[in-house]
């Protein structure tokens, strides 16, 4: 099983989801319309490749296209998602730390924080591989720990070195208390069984609070023995 980054940000946010089966899904729909069909075209995809779409929570640079895409496929995410596109017909809420399975993917949603957003993290599990996927949260209280993750992808979007200096300021203050910084990224890590674990992608840094050279740096360091990056963006 594989999970290719496409878009990952604030700008915006798209992955794909393969499985051993090569039957494939959406994570996420945060761009527009024609960025999705160029990308899936340059990639060897089309929108009707897709099973079906996961989406995290509410918030536009995750739900940009949701309309669109879910004329080709089901959306699946949680119930305040539900209420703000009402009108999409094919969009399942998904009931937290209940197992699912679509097609031959098996999903477990789980609850973590994001400000007043319900946003939810997902593991994925197929007949080869079990996937964690956390982005845009505070904190995550959920017992989805206990699981091995064979692959990781997980927000890590400020550095206190860089965002201490403006604690002062609204904007900032809203990043601390709803986006993932390097240490709860750690501390999250650390919670985790890694001894089956290929790779650790980290996903969604701020362009201004986050320098990746140090975070991959500092958690080298603590985790050595598990190959880890950011993902890097194809549009």
């Amino acid at each position: 099983m594989k999970i290719i980054p496409i878009r990952t940000g604030s700008d915006g946010n798209l992955y794909i989801l393969s499985t051993s089966n090569n039957t494939n899904f959406l994570i996420e729909c945060g761009l527009s319309k024609k960025d999705i069909v160029k990308v899936l075209w340059e990639l060897g995809y089309s929108i009707s490749d897709f099973q079906a779409c996961f989406v995290s929570h509410s918030h536009s640079d995750h739900t940009e296209s949701i309309k669109w895409v879910a004329k080709y496929m089901p959306i699946f995410s949680n119930k305040q998602v539900k209420e703000k596109f009402d009108t999409i017909v094919n969009l399942e809420t998904l009931i937290p730390v209940k197992p699912y399975t679509i097609k031959d993917l098996k999903v477990i949603p789980f609850n973590i924080e994001h400000g007043n957003a319900e946003n939810y993290g997902y593991m994925f599990k197929d007949k080869t591989d079990t996937m964690l996927f956390m982005t845009d949260f505070s904190t995550c209280y959920c017992n989805i720990f206990n699981n091995i993750f064979n692959e990781i992808f997980i927000e890590c979007n400020w550095n206190k070195e860089l965002i201490e200096d403006y604690v002062g300021d609204l904007k900032e203050n809203r990043q601390i208390n709803t986006h993932c910084g390097f240490e709860i990224t750690k501390a999250c890590l650390l919670k985790l069984n890694l001894s089956q674990c290929r790779k650790i992608t980290l996903i969604h840094p701020s362009k201004d609070y986050c320098d990746c050279n140090l975070t991959l740096k500092k958690m080298r360091e603590i985790i050595p023995n598990v190959e880890i990056d950011f993902a890097k963006n194809l549009i």
